[in-house]
């Protein structure tokens, strides 16, 4: 289906739009410095097609945030950032994790072994709050939440 191309319906004030594409640009925010420079772009008379051309983008998008700008100007503008899915498990429940990790051991928790393996974590951390991660995921999980795999038996 192709789509007509639509006009800007708000008035733009292009002085205004050059200073919030420079901050933009600063903070190094590319996808919000496109759609300004693609409402910019439309202002000056040139085609959805010859907007998606220059901005490497397919008209459809700049149909969408056409119709986006037209709908509430700059205030909801910026694109969003992705959510993403929730934790499931808390900060603090991490803290804890991690205070285990780093004082306690493993045979202290039940376990036949000297060594905070990740796999070893991830069956605590099943044991301890009945969240089960895939394991694949784990050793990255654990980095960035801080929590190192070591043995306590090195460690002392």
């Amino acid at each position: 289906m192709v789509r007509q191309e639509i006009e800007l319906a708000r008035p733009i004030d292009r002085k205004a739009l050059n200073r919030e594409l420079e901050k933009a640009i600063g903070r190094g925010d590319k996808r919000y410095a496109k759609r300004l420079r693609a409402i910019l772009m439309k202002d000056e008379g040139k085609s959805n097609r010859e907007i998606a051309q220059e901005l490497s983008v397919t008209p459809r998008t700049i149909y969408r945030w056409i119709r986006l700008w037209n709908e509430n100007g700059l205030e909801r503008f910026r694109p969003q950032k992705p959510k993403g899915r929730a934790q499931k498990l808390s900060e603090d429940a991490w803290e804890e994790i991690k205070n285990i990790v780093d004082n306690k051991s493993p045979r202290d928790y039940g376990y036949d072994t000297d060594l905070w393996a990740t796999k070893v974590i991830k069956i605590l951390i099943r044991d301890l709050y009945g969240v089960d991660y895939e394991i694949k995921y784990m050793y990255r999980l654990l980095r960035k939440k801080g929590v190192s795999s070591v043995s306590l038996t090195q460690r002392r």
